[in-house]
């Protein structure tokens, strides 16, 4: 309950947070969804998977594996929704999921439902929460989070309730070109003035895995002036299914040398 100096205050001051140590992430591949489920030792060469109809005569819990060409062609067992429920971290992009039809379960409670859209968006700093796009189409789940605003670290998720919250757009994809790192400034000061007005933010994307959780992390790193290694164990501990992509860890590690250098 005490006052803290501005820019003293540390992510350990703030619950249970391990100390310090440095550690190898494990990069995220950019792989278009492949076999898993059906083929658990196998591991595809080429990133370039296509995916073609199953044909007739097969059963719903057949596994084919078709060659063309230097090419090996997988058709998975529950489909794409089936693999990213298992794999999110190999695949480059989320579908847009469908509202749910008025008076069916939500996400919160359905079982079915992705892991990474499992329960509500999760509680980063008092004022910073970071969740995925169903997160942020439950109303009621915003309001018991107490959010105010919106951050929407996507090309394609709709912002649902512009009437009711403060919204802001980062239009990027998930993939290995996207410069993320120009958007980091605008972000944060978004962010800070949310916390400044006494409001609540939702950062998230499409899965809250990559996009969303990059942004995360590079406000924790400029606000508590931590290391990349640091931030990442303490969002990791809240939400465990962030995995930013190669190309944002490393433009993550460039910020974190500003950052600290300065």
């Amino acid at each position: 309950g005490g006052l803290v100096a501005a820019g003293s205050a540390s992510l350990r001051g703030l619950g249970a947070f391990p100390a310090p140590r440095r550690k190898k992430l494990r990069p995220t591949l950019n792989w278009k969804p492949v076999s898993d489920p059906c083929f658990p030792h196998e591991r595809p060469q080429d990133p370039l998977i296509s995916l073609r109809p199953k044909p007739r005569g097969l059963g719903p819990g057949d596994c084919v594996q078709t060659r063309a060409g230097p090419t090996a062609v997988y058709f998975l067992r529950g489909g794409f929704d089936g693999f990213q429920g298992c794999c999110p971290d190999l695949c480059s992009e989320a579908p847009a999921p469908a509202l749910p039809p008025a008076g069916s379960k939500t996400s919160r409670s359905d079982p079915r439902a992705p892991t990474y859209d499992q329960g509500g968006p999760v509680e980063i700093l008092p004022y910073l929460f970071l969740g995925s796009c169903s997160h942020s189409s439950d109303l009621q789940g915003l309001q018991a989070c107490g959010i105010t605003a919106v951050l929407n670290v996507s090309a394609s998720c709709p912002n649902h309730f512009e009437g009711l919250f403060r919204y802001k757009s980062i239009p990027v994809e998930d993939n290995q070109m996207v410069e993320i790192s120009a958007w980091f400034q605008e972000a944060i000061g978004f962010i800070d003035g949310v916390k400044n007005s006494g409001g609540r933010v939702l950062v998230h994307c499409q899965a809250g895995i990559s996009r969303s959780a990059t942004i995360c992390l590079a406000y924790l790193m400029q606000s508590r002036r931590v290391r990349l290694d640091e931030a990442f164990d303490f969002v990791k501990q809240r939400r465990g299914v962030i995995s930013p992509n190669f190309s944002f860890m490393g433009q993550l590690l460039q910020f974190e040398t500003q950052v600290l250098c300065h």
